[in-house]
């Protein structure tokens, strides 16, 4: 299985109609951040609107990132909004040491903001800001599809 992940993605945080179930899934993980990032991305590519639009734009970019939240805290509802953890965050970067941190929606994007002081001296990644994938605005498809290209020729340009 590979490890590497080039990219960290954060969205919000997740909800599920028996957030119990999944809370004890990620403590079944506690400890281990690739398992607990791939359990967020198995969970946010099972069908949900902003899996489906994830996948439509960053398919071919999907093992080169590490899919997480700006909070662990799983809401039971969509409605369910949580302040960012930059702690949470800083320990997810840390691990995965990215060139690209891609922040999804509002809340991510702060989260990241505040994260940044956090990490060791000479850490360094570029950092995107994309809409929330399941943002209602008619545009959402097309700008995400716009920032998975701009971070493909971020890639490119490193290699």
């Amino acid at each position: 299985m590979n490890t590497d992940r080039r990219i960290v993605a954060f969205l919000q945080n997740q909800w599920f109609d028996r957030p119990l179930i999944v809370e004890r899934a990620y403590a079944a993980h506690a400890g281990d951040i690739f398992r607990q990032c791939r359990l967020t991305e198995a969970y946010l590519f099972m069908g949900c609107l902003s899996g489906r639009r994830l996948q439509a734009a960053f398919a071919d970019l999907r093992d080169q990132i590490a899919w997480a939240n700006a909070s662990p805290k799983i809401g039971s509802k969509s409605s369910d909004t949580f302040e960012p953890d930059p702690q949470h965050m800083a320990k997810i970067v840390q691990h995965f040491k990215p060139e690209i941190v891609i922040g999804f929606g509002k809340l991510a994007q702060e989260g990241i903001l505040k994260m940044l002081p956090l990490m060791p001296a000479g850490t360094h990644f570029s950092v995107c800001s994309a809409p929330h994938p399941a943002a209602h605005h008619d545009t959402v498809a097309n700008e995400l599809a716009a920032v998975a290209a701009d971070v493909r020729a971020r890639i490119r340009g490193a290699a």
